[in-house]
């Protein structure tokens, strides 16, 4: 990077499995959402940003959703 330009390093993870897996569950624990012991089928994809330590270093991890269900919304 140039002087006096900050590098910014993101993180794109898919959380990939059936329907009533958890993966809205892990969504929220990673947003430090309580957990709801209620299941709701999500009705859409759902994604999270948030910022991680990775060896000292601040970087942004990006969750996105993605069950058979929305398979044709990514194509």
């Amino acid at each position: 990077s140039s002087e006096g330009q900050s590098v910014t390093e993101c993180f794109l993870c898919y959380l990939c499995d059936a329907a009533g897996s958890g993966k809205t569950s892990l969504l929220r624990a990673f947003l430090k959402k309580p957990f709801s012991e209620i299941y709701e089928p999500t009705s859409k994809m759902m994604s999270a940003v948030n910022a991680v330590d990775i060896e000292g270093s601040e970087k942004y991890l990006v969750l996105q959703e993605f069950g058979s269900k929305y398979e044709a919304e990514t194509h």
